[in-house]
């Protein structure tokens, strides 16, 4: 009897063993399937199972694109080592994609093999908030980035991160879109914008910018500035007469350009607005800057370029090019008083070639018909003949006809017969010498029959 109720102790417990290993199984079975649903949601392969390095790595990047601290992957029929990739995966995702490079701190993962296939959990832990991650901006061009750039800049952000696609993109590349954001509108910012930019990763097409911009004053002092600047603007340009643009771009050019003495490039506030308008002093940058902005505020067309002076080009140089009726020409109000307007304004770039040096395919072609020098040339006094004077060609080329010094004596049947005097019956008998003089005088001089006749009579007499 004993016996017997040993043996069914030992069938109960083996039946509770199987039961169990059963149980066991199926919980991983479970997990396994579960993680196929959790691949879908994250963009894995819809319900696959991971099988090439090219799907891993998708499966871990949409992990840490999503911003999850968690993930479970799991392989069936892989096509290479699972070790290695696994290993080799985790290092390019998070030194050489752009979420990764930019927001992941740690990226771990544990591999276990089940029977013939394996299954790993990813954790990950990052240094970005996920409203961070969440503010990361996509851009589909260089359009687009220098768009988004220009208003961040306007609208004086301290902070931007973006990810863009492109080959030509770097972190000079950005620098650059601010400082043109700044030259087209320098009351935008006390001075040019300190701009730091890191890529994540540090190289490739496919990267995130994160761009830190520095104004120079916080919020409130800039708009003091901009008040005290548009006060001075307003000056200059109302002192401004002229109605044909080139005149009023020259006289906006001797206003400013009395305004302020020449300074080296760095001294103080010399290469921004203020140093030109406020303080008295400003660089070929400053004055450069200044300009645009008189320009911009009585309608004129104007551009800063960024060049070098001297036939070696080894100077950095700002000035400015205008647009006047559709023809463009470069304006140097720095060297207008050195140099002189006939050297410095209004010159094509035939003229500025040699004197001045510049990224010709940056800018606008100079090719206007103005010249400073003709325009400017002094106008004689008399510029029109006087209104009751014949025309030159009438004084020089009389018309045709009998020369007016010789009196041609009419033919003898006209006037006089040839043998006898003509009898005077006009003129009464002479009685003294004083009436025979007046006499004498009231016949007309232009007539030099009569004048004869009567000269012969007075000697009959």
């Amino acid at each position: 009897m004993r016996k017997r109720a040993v043996l069914i102790l030992i069938v109960l417990s083996l039946m509770l063993s199987t039961s169990a290993c059963v149980s066991a199984f199926a919980s991983s079975y479970s997990y396994v399937t579960e993680y196929s649903d959790d691949i879908e949601s994250v963009g894995g392969a819809s319900g696959a199972e991971i099988k090439n390095y090219s799907q891993l790595k998708n499966a871990i990047n949409d992990i840490v694109n999503s911003g999850q601290t968690a993930g479970e992957l799991s392989f069936s029929g892989y096509t290479g080592s699972v070790r290695d990739d696994m290993a080799a995966a985790c290092y390019e995702i998070k030194t050489q994609t752009p979420m990764g490079a930019y927001a992941v701190e740690e990226l771990n993962y544990e591999l276990n093999r089940i029977a013939s296939y394996y299954t790993a959990e990813i954790s990950v832990s990052y240094r970005r908030s996920i409203q961070e991650i969440e503010a990361v901006v996509m851009l589909n061009g260089v359009s687009s980035l220098r768009s988004y750039v220009t208003e961040a800049v306007n609208g004086h952000s301290d902070k931007l991160v973006l990810r863009i696609f492109s080959s030509i993109v770097n972190e000079e590349y950005i620098k650059d879109i601010v400082s043109s954001a700044y030259f087209n509108n320098p009351l935008v910012s006390a001075r040019e914008p300190y701009t730091g930019v890191t890529g994540y990763p540090t190289e490739g097409v496919n990267r995130i910018y994160e761009i830190e911009l520095d104004y120079g004053m916080d919020a409130d002092e800039l708009t003091e500035l901009r008040d005290r600047l548009n006060g001075r603007i307003d000056v200059l340009c109302k002192n401004v007469t002229a109605k044909e643009t080139w005149r009023c771009s020259l006289e906006l050019a001797q206003a400013l350009s009395a305004s302020f003495r020449e300074a080296d490039s760095g001294e103080g506030a010399a290469d921004t607005v203020s140093g030109a308008l406020l303080e008295g002093r400003a660089s070929s940058m400053g004055a450069a800057l200044a300009y645009k902005v008189l320009c911009d505020e009585m309608g004129i067309e104007c551009i800063v370029v960024r060049g070098r002076l001297g036939t070696l080009g080894t100077q950095d140089h700002y000035w400015n090019i205008i647009g006047i009726d559709g023809d463009y020409y470069h304006v140097d109000v720095s060297r207008l008083d050195s140099a002189g307007a006939e050297r410095a304004f209004l010159l094509d770039d035939v003229r500025a070639w040699g004197t001045y040096m510049w990224e010709s395919d940056s800018y606008p072609v100079c090719d206007g018909p103005l010249d400073y020098t003709e325009l400017s040339a002094p106008v004689p006094e008399e510029t029109e003949p006087p209104v009751d004077s014949p025309e030159p060609s009438e004084t020089v080329s009389p018309e045709p006809g009998p020369e007016p010094t010789e009196a041609v004596p009419p033919e003898p049947s006209e006037s006089v017969e040839p043998t006898t005097s003509p009898e005077i019956t006009e003129s009464p008998e002479p009685t003294d010498t004083d009436e025979k003089t007046d006499d004498a005088s009231t016949v007309e001089p232009t007539d030099p029959v009569r004048s004869s006749v009567i000269a012969k009579n007075h000697v009959n007499n």
